[in-house]
């Protein structure tokens, strides 16, 4: 006999995880985006956490490589739906690498 499947709450989230999830879900989302970008860009920007920027600040470099990827192909093409989000993970990357490589003070 099988059971019905349970859906559990992870609760090991830390503060810090919570704290970055409320604050990309409160940024409003720029005019000619669609309502629910905020979530699918937190879901692309969880990939890079841990390495050097914010979840909220690679959830900007996302914005802005969707946005490029609607001027460039239009948002109602197919071209748009199968290549945005590989636009979108090459911004966020490249905000990682500018990160990474910016002069710091001599050690």
């Amino acid at each position: 006999m099988l059971r019905p499947l349970r859906i559990i709450r992870l609760e090991c989230q830390t503060e810090e995880d919570r704290q970055a999830r409320e604050e990309v879900l409160n940024t409003p989302v720029p005019p000619g985006l669609p309502p629910n970008t905020n979530m699918l860009l937190g879901s692309v920007a969880r990939r890079y956490r841990g390495r050097g920027l914010s979840l909220a600040e690679l959830v900007e470099a996302g914005k802005d490589g969707w946005q490029r990827a609607q001027r460039y192909f239009g948002a109602d093409t197919d071209k748009f739906e199968r290549w945005g989000l590989l636009w979108v993970q090459e911004s966020m990357l490249m905000a990682l690498y500018d990160n990474e490589n910016m002069a710091g003070p001599p050690s």
